[in-house]
């Protein structure tokens, strides 16, 4: 408990984002990809942010 509380220091909390659901699946993806090691971690976070630049920035 006590690490949490520190966390929360410096902790921050997402905004709101009408594409959000768009976002998380992006992310789920690449964490399921790195799971099943179907990706190395660095290429599904790249290949993730891809997806969600192009969410952000329609």
């Amino acid at each position: 408990m006590k690490t949490f509380t520190e966390q929360l220091n410096y902790a921050k909390a997402r905004g709101p984002l009408a594409e959000w659901p768009e976002v998380s699946d992006a992310i789920s993806l690449a964490f399921n990809q790195v799971m099943t090691g179907e990706k190395a971690p660095k290429d599904a976070a790249d290949a993730a942010q891809q997806v969600i630049d192009g969410i952000v920035t329609k």
